[in-house]
């Protein structure tokens, strides 16, 4: 080894020296340093520097001292983080970044190093060996097993626990791999590797006896061997693929050893969670294959989970988490309940299916079922705590941990609560409702003694049985579309639900008076309004509607000492921050319903509004204010508009107010920041990672909590106006504040410092002014931002400023035309060949409309202002004519140059030659071939028109009628046709439902106009921006002309200038097409 080690030593000095002094606190000495190492890390024999320096370090070790130690483990840890840049650059990149040469001398040095003798002498827990082991682990990734093929057997055959934990490192980094194809060629090597670690790790079991297992010393080295091997098993378990005997045998023997009285019975935390975590992985990889042992694991398991409670200190929580994942994995693999598997399967696993069946179809299932309601379902001490101390957080929790469902126990255990109901609806929905019906009763017995008789132990008992009710209420809310299936749901809903939700007020009572287990059902009850909004009749939502908006106000004038049992369930309590966001959530889930009517809610729509702004002040979290905006943003959305006029004063109010608060940084959340040092170092190659436990996964800090209400308010804004269109856009103080946010947002952006927020202002830009009746000053003002700001930085919000554009020149037309006219005509310039075709589409989307308000509106100075845009349609002509071009595009782009056909024919000729090609008939061709592509029958029938146009013009050119007549005959007959449906279908819907609807789908998608409401739809026909585009429409001559009387006009003409010719063309035509061509005519 000591050979190797001199091969750098011109290297190792200087590079010794920089890491001297990249971790001093000096900026001046470190920050040059840490640029010289990041240059060196780009040369060749970087990595064996490095190495050499801890080599020598391990091969002569000093006396112990804060340099000596320091610099070789620095070296280690960016030995470690530099081989995954440098061998991905090479190997996936073909980059010479390393050299064959240095990548095998890396790896023979790091085996040697591995299997020398001092460096086995080194402590477990040195850093530096731990550092070693995920280098290793990092280029395995990239080497093995084609590079590197000896890499395991060496790690096997090598004693010692630092060769055992590189071998988990290498196991662990290998099993991440994620392509079916390395999965599959990772579990066909590892049979040989999982037999030698099994039987070391079952050498070390008999080694140990019982009483060791259950007093054993954790810093030992035979335990942490021991564990070391028992983490291998479970990776290699989980990625096996049984192609061998002795596999197979060796796991059979392990999962014997699992099932003994000595794992059993461990009172080891870590053995336990790694024995669950082993029958996990065996039993996700291998479902059939070791079933006989599954079914004894899963009774015991069970059992585990029923024991479970929280004031049982001696039980493990993460080994409850395991119990729970591994009961639910087996009661959901669903070939444990076909009929047709105990045909297929061996007599001895028989009695493992029935065990699981039993569970899943019998009385276990309920059994299991009302434990885990009864002991994981109840809130525990730490989360009523909660409640209490801090509502907010508490909301926000619950909801998070509804989200994690392997990390926490409920979510797991109501997992396989949803799963036994699905497969025994009829028994245990039966049982559940009876439960219901028990805690009902007992909460009002509870309630009435706490009133006869006030002490503390009546006031726990009560609580208690709150709690029960509670986990019962929160198990039928879970199982909610299940439930309606399964029992008499409706004398349920009736008898429990309905009542429950019949809030009464009971004056003179203060919230603090009312028992903590009352509110509890309280926000059960609005939780449960969420849950079953699918099923509840029209009469019942407006019952709902009236609890849930009088729970939002921040009053409290409940009063408990006159409450009686029987008004248990009639108790209004106002007040309770955690009562009022689940009021809130719910509301949300009842608005954004497909069977939400917004007629129904006119009555409560004030009371919601000012309730959810008193929450919204009192919240202090800038992610719970947002989704309530959120929430608002939908109720303005789906009511109608004579309940949210009344209401604009308010709205803009408070919005102003929001929008200040989060200015001043009156918000919590706001962006959080830890600067280390002077804030330059480079964190990449110092990171340390021991990569040797179990990922753990931690909740990231929230940041930018200003422009989280920012992008609330923008959106509430953008739904306000295009709820109201020009009434919200008339209103001052809704006009004032969307201006001034659209101006931040986009000034914000161009200095990066609001993310996300530019997206919402844009829309919110094309809101105001396809909502805006007239062209105002402040309206004017604002479009030079769109250039300035957006289009001149970047492309990146083309789509949505090309419509804001479009909806400009709608707005103000030859006013908007004549001061703007050149600056979009060069934007549109650079826009041409510098985008894709999503790009190019937007932009004639565009274009076209531009072009038809200067045909319609600007006569005076129609050919000025195409004059500017001739430039683009000089580059539209090199796209149409280039073929690699997709033929959407193209005939997106022909589609304009038809229009300018029609409208400016002077223009479309000069396009003609300045195209390097005064040849007609290529254009026709090319208006033939792409005119199927065009997705609009308008577009279609604006295509034949200017084929006709050009006709006209051209007809002397004989080449004209001998190559193009026929087939545009062909494409004038299809459009006809089309147009005739259209018409028809017009007619129809007409006669069915009244005029009106066929402007609504001549200017709205189809998709929109279905998803639309009947208000919706009332307010699509009354939008200006609608009504602007239907005028100009109207105006249109283009559009209005008959294209019937167009080709016979173009037939005609060309009989009289070519006597014979039309008449020989139709006539060489087949029928059915001559005949419909000869009716044209006539």
């Amino acid at each position: 080894m000591s050979d190797n080690v001199h091969i750098m030593a011109v290297d190792t000095h200087e590079l010794h020296e920089l890491l001297s002094h990249v971790l001093s606190p000096n900026p001046s000495i470190r920050i040059p340093c840490e640029s010289r190492i990041a240059e060196l890390q780009k040369q060749p024999n970087f990595l064996t520097s490095l190495l050499s320096i801890i080599i020598s370090h391990i091969s002569s070790p000093s006396t112990p001292n804060t340099d000596n130690n320091t610099i070789p483990f620095l070296a280690s840890v960016i030995f470690k983080n530099s081989i995954l840049s440098l061998w991905m650059l090479t190997i996936e990149l073909d980059s010479q970044s390393l050299s064959n040469q240095e990548r095998d001398l890396v790896k023979s040095l790091l085996l040697d190093t591995l299997i020398s003798t001092q460096f086995t002498t080194l402590s477990y827990n040195n850093p530096i060996t731990k550092q070693i082991a995920l280098a290793i682990a990092n280029i395995a990734r990239f080497e093995y097993p084609k590079r590197w093929m000896n890499l395991i057997p060496q790690l096997t055959s090598t004693p010692g626990i630092h060769a055992l934990s590189t071998l988990y490192a290498v196991v662990k980094e290998l099993s991440r791999r994620n392509l079916t194809r390395d999965r599959n060629q990772f579990g066909n090597i590892i049979g040989n590797c999982f037999v030698h670690v099994f039987s070391e790790w079952n050498s070390h079991f008999h080694s140990i006896n019982t009483q060791t297992l259950h007093s054993f010393d954790e810093n030992s080295e035979i335990y942490c061997r021991f564990i070391l091997l028992f983490k291998c098993i479970r990776i290699l378990l989980s990625f096996s693929i049984l192609d061998s005997a002795p596999f197979s045998s060796s796991v059979n023997e392990f999962l014997a050893i699992l099932n003994s009285p000595t794992f059993v019975n461990t009172k080891s935390e870590k053995i336990s969670t790694l024995s669950a975590k082993c029958w996990i992985s065996v039993q996700s990889a291998h479902s059939l294959t070791f079933l006989n042992f599954y079914s004894i694991a899963f009774h015991r398991y069970a059992t585990y989970l029923i024991n479970y409670c929280h004031s049982i200190s001696n039980l493990n929580e993460k080994l409850s988490i395991l119990s729970a994942n591994y009961i639910r994995n087996v009661i959901q693999t669903e070939i444990y309940l076909s009929e047709s598997l105990e045909e297929n399967i061996d007599y001895d696993m028989k009695d493992s299916v029935q065990l699981i069946k039993n569970v899943v179809f019998g009385a276990d299932g309920w059994e299991l079922s009302r434990n885990l309601i009864e002991k994981v379902f109840v809130l525990s001490l730490e989360e009523i705590q909660s409640w209490d101390e801090d509502p907010e957080e508490h909301f926000r929790e619950e909801e998070a941990i509804d989200w994690s469902t392997d990390q926490y126990l409920r979510p797991i255990c109501e997992s396989i609560f949803i799963s036994l109901f699905t497969y025994n609806n009829a028994f245990i929905g039966t049982q559940l409702i009876q439960s219901v019906q028990k805690c009902a009763a007992q909460c009002n017995s509870a309630w009435n003694n706490a009133v006869l008789i006030h002490s503390v132990d009546q006031d726990r008992v009560f609580l208690e049985y709150c709690l029960q009710y509670d986990a019962c209420l929160r198990a039928v809310g879970k199982v909610a579309y299940e439930m309606e299936r399964s029992v008499e749901f409706g004398s349920w809903f009736d008898t429990e639900f309905i009542r429950l939700m019949q809030l009464q007020c009971i004056n003179n009572s203060e919230i603090s008076a009312l028992p903590l287990g009352l509110r509890i059902l309280k926000a059960r009850a609005a939780w449960l309004a969420a849950q079953y909004v699918g099923q509840t009749t029209r009469n019942t939502r407006l019952c709902i509607y009236s609890a849930l908006s009088s729970l939002l106000s921040p009053n409290s004038p409940a009063a408990a000492a006159s409450v009686t049992p029987t008004q248990l369930s009639t108790v209004v309590i106002r007040g309770d921050l955690m009562i009022r966001l689940g009021c809130a959530r719910a509301l949300h889930v009842l608005i954004e319903d497909v069977d939400f009517i917004g007629t129904d809610f006119v009555e409560y729509f004030s009371v919601t509004l000012n309730g959810i702004f008193s929450l919204i002040h009192e919240l202090r979290k800038a992610d719970s204010k947002q989704q309530l905006m959120y929430m608002l943003s939908a109720l303005i959305e789906r009511s109608p508009s004579y309940c949210v006029l009344p209401n604009l004063d308010v709205i803009s109010s408070q919005l102003v107010i929001f929008w200040n608060a989060s200015e001043n940084g009156d918000v919590a959340g706001g962006a959080q920041q830890q600067i280390h040092g002077d804030g330059n170092i480079n964190h990449e190659l110092y990171e340390i990672a021991d990569g040797f436990e179990d990922e753990q996964f931690e909740e990231d800090e929230e940041s930018g909590g200003e422009t989280l209400i920012k992008v609330a308010v923008v959106v509430l804004l953008r739904r306000t106006m295009d709820a109201l269109g020009a009434d919200a856009a008339i209103h001052a103080g809704i006009a004032s504040i969307s201006a001034s946010a659209i101006r931040y947002s986009i000034e914000q952006d161009a200095l990066g410092t609001a993310v996300y927020l530019i997206e919402d202002g844009l829309e919110l830009w094309l809101s105001l002014i396809r909502a805006s009746p007239t062209y105002s000053i402040e309206i004017r003002d604002l479009f030079p931002l769109l250039i300035t700001f957006v289009l001149s930085r970047s492309f990146d919000h083309l789509r949505v400023s090309l419509l804001i554009i479009e909806s400009y020149a709608l707005l103000g037309n030859i006013v908007f035309l004549t001061e703007f006219i050149q600056i979009v005509g060069s934007c549109f310039q650079s826009i041409v060949g510098n985008v894709r075709d999503r790009g190019h589409l937007a932009l004639c989307e565009c274009l076209d409309t531009i072009i038809q308000l200067i045909s319609v509106n600007n006569k005076n100075h129609e050919h000025d202002y195409i004059l500017v845009l001739h430039p683009i349609f000089v580059n539209f002509m090199t796209i149409v004519k280039n073929e690699r071009e997709t033929d959407v595009l193209r005939a997106s782009i022909m589609s304009i140059l038809c229009r300018i056909a029609c409208n400016f024919p002077s223009v479309f000729d000069s396009l003609l030659v300045s195209s390097d090609s005064h040849d007609i008939s290529k254009a026709l061709e090319l208006m033939i071939d792409l005119c199927d592509a065009m997705y609009l029958t308008s577009r279609r029938k604006l295509a034949v028109l200017a084929m006709c146009s050009s006709v006209i013009r051209y007809q002397n050119v004989d080449v004209v009628i001998e190559k193009n007549l026929i087939s545009i005959l062909k494409v004038a007959v299809q459009v006809i046709s089309e147009i005739d449906e259209e018409e028809t279908s017009r007619a129809s819907i007409e006669k069915e439902f009244g005029s009106g609807n066929e402007k609504v789908i001549g200017s709205v998608s189809a998709l929109e106009y279905e998803d639309q409401t009947d208000h919706e739809n009332e307010r699509c026909l009354q939008s200006p921006d609608i009504v602007r585009r239907q005028i100009l429409n109207d105006n249109d001559s283009v559009l209005r002309m008959n294209l019937k009387s167009a080709i016979k006009e173009m037939l005609q003409s060309l009989q009289n200038s070519q006597n014979g010719v039309v008449s020989n063309v139709i006539n060489s035509i087949q029928d059915p097409l001559r005949t419909q061509i000869q009716s044209l005519i006539k």
